[in-house]
């Protein structure tokens, strides 16, 4: 019998170390994103998108959108059939087609088709667009954006339109896609609503949660569960913001859909969850209070399209990103590091130098020199740019603003990431991507 519980407390002890070692090693790890996307007919086929007809009367996008404050009118905590059936015209699939590059040992340099999926909530609408909302990550380096409407159709190619990008913020991992009302079928335009958007900064642990989105890219599904923590600080890709947690599944697709409370009001944009070992029911999204003024910022932003590079603008600059540590120590400005003005460049004509750091562009915080990049491939040569930067000319740094003339991106200039000026020491000693522009 000794032997026996000897055996037993050595089992429980093994298990109790294990365990430790498991909840340890927990790691946040994987946003609840892009996945590769299904072919458009399997995509139509598993949404449940046919010829039927629906039952429910049709409503005027248009006049959703100026009562969104209203939202569906929906009265009381809801059954979760309820406001899947209320919230689901709001939801939209969203496919994103783009170029990967990979170098290659034996072949070089191949650029290799990708396609990925992710969700969407329809916010609102403009006299030309229906605007959607979504995450960064679904649209990055996007060439070509398709949205899936959820609503049935007698034709069912009527639900897919094509999307541009309105505008995006990095490091709040949002971004508003626009569809053109035009590329609407009227009997789609009649189906759609705009969401409604909640108050996230009344929840309460223990809530009833429910999520709507692209699981997977297998067109849209519903998850329920519960608030399970609020103001969890998360760092996900180096930005640190706080989430809601719930346990309401979240999977790899469900990126940019709604996270929804009992009245079917939108109340988080599902964004992330955990996939260390161990964890089970962590998902995460982005308090719609927080991401409101966001979303409001880039619903205003003029809808470009990128532009060839044959005509594309430049800077004539090359910049790098700024690290926090550098930030921190240094006192500098976040923005795009300007490490090197080439002769008889924009840059140069306008007055920025050298050691300067481009904050704005546009209007646009500029965060990052990618960010800074990814924004002038919407430009062309020719346009004229309002730019916001910081200059330590006098000891300290001093806000200043200009207004660049974009030049003609030369054949001969390099486009690819180059290794910082040799003739140039950095006074704050850290050495990242350069990028010319």
């Amino acid at each position: 019998m000794d032997h026996d519980n000897r055996n037993k407390n050595r089992a429980a002890v093994i298990l109790a170390v294990v365990t430790a070692l498991v909840l340890g090693s927990f790691l946040f790890s994987v946003r609840g994103g892009r996945q590769k996307a299904l072919p458009v007919d399997q995509l139509l086929e598993r949404a449940g998108l046919g010829e039927e007809e629906t039952e429910t009367p049709a409503q005027d996008a248009r006049t959703v959108s100026r009562s969104a404050s209203e939202g569906q009118r929906l009265r009381g905590p809801l059954d979760v059939s309820d406001v899947a059936e209320a919230v689901m015209p709001s939801i939209v699939a969203i496919t994103n087609q783009s170029v990967q590059v990979v170098e290659s040992y034996f072949y070089g340099r191949m650029e290799i088709p990708s396609e990925s999926a992710g969700s969407g909530i329809i916010i609102g609408q403009s006299d030309t667009e229906l605007l959607i909302a979504t995450n960064y990550h679904v649209l990055e380096d996007a060439d070509t954006i398709t949205v899936c409407f959820s609503v049935p159709a007698e034709d069912p190619e009527a639900v897919l339109a094509p999307a541009l990008l309105k505008g995006s913020d990095e490091s709040k991992d949002l971004a508003v896609a626009a569809v053109k009302l035009e590329d609407i079928s009227p009997e789609v335009y009649s189906r759609i609503r705009v969401a409604a958007l909640g108050d996230s900064d009344g929840l309460t642990v223990g809530q009833k949660a429910v999520a709507i989105g692209n699981a997977l890219g297998y067109g849209q599904s519903v998850t329920v569960g519960i608030i399970s923590a609020l103001d969890r600080e998360l760092t996900v890709d180096t930005a640190s913001q706080n989430f809601i947690q719930t346990d309401a599944a979240i999977n790899f697709g469900n990126s940019g859909g709604a996270l929804l409370n009992e009245t079917g009001q939108v109340i988080g944009i599902n964004s992330a969850k955990a996939t260390a070992m161990g964890a089970e029911g962590m998902g995460y999204a982005i308090p719609i209070n927080e991401a409101k003024p966001v979303l409001d910022e880039l619903m205003n932003r003029k809808t470009r399209e990128k532009v060839e590079d044959s005509s594309r603008g430049s800077l004539g600059i090359e910049a790098e990103n700024v690290s926090q540590e550098a930030i921190e120590i240094y006192q500098i400005p976040t923005g795009a590091f300007v490490s090197r003005v080439y002769e008889g460049s924009a840059a140069q004509a306008a007055g920025i130098e050298r050691g300067d750091i481009i904050t704005k562009f546009d209007g646009v915080r500029i965060d990052s020199a990618q960010t800074l990049k990814e924004l002038l491939t919407y430009y062309g040569a020719g346009e004229k740019a309002e730019v916001i930067f910081q200059t330590s000319r006098g000891g300290t740094y001093q806000e200043m603003k200009t207004t660049v003339t974009l030049q003609e991106l030369q054949a001969s200039e390099p486009e690819e990431d180059l290794p910082l000026d040799s003739d140039y020491q950095n006074p704050y000693g850290f050495s990242w991507y350069d990028f010319f522009w």
